[in-house]
């Protein structure tokens, strides 16, 4: 393989790495990163479901949820939209920022399915960089 083609493969395989590193750690770790600072766990009530349609006739689901805190009814609302939410009445572990209970995270909610995704795609891309970086073409 000529020097040009050589270095145009080692440069392919470090943007494959460095997406991979992108999608399978960072925006893994900042979709998540509630889940570090919410360490206090609350049951909440699944109270209503704000609805957002995308224009192609599918429609996704955010719940809201009321949760009893320090003697008080707190209502929390997700940024997060699912096209499969718990359904109004359930009740859904949340854990709470002990110092700011309006910031909470859900365990094994939206946001971890996302993470678990988009760590998947990083994981690929990865692997394919390093493949492509070790490969020998003759």
């Amino acid at each position: 393989m000529k020097n040009g083609a050589r270095k145009a493969k080692r440069i392919v395989a470090v943007i494959f790495i460095l997406i991979g590193a992108l999608f399978g750690f960072v925006i893994p770790k900042a979709l998540t990163a509630n889940a570090k600072v919410c360490t206090r766990e609350e049951t909440a009530l699944v109270v209503d479901l704000i609805e957002r349609n995308d224009g192609s006739g599918s429609a996704m689901y955010s719940p809201v949820y009321e949760v009893y805190v320090d003697g008080e009814t707190k209502t929390l609302t997700s940024n997060a939209y699912s096209n499969f939410p718990p359904a109004v009445g359930d009740e859904v572990t949340v854990m709470l920022n002990p110092d700011n209970t309006d910031q909470f995270y859900v365990p094994g909610g939206v946001e971890d399915f996302i993470a678990k995704i988009f760590s998947i795609v990083g994981y690929v891309f990865l692997g394919v960089g390093v493949i492509v970086l070790f490969i020998r073409v003759r």
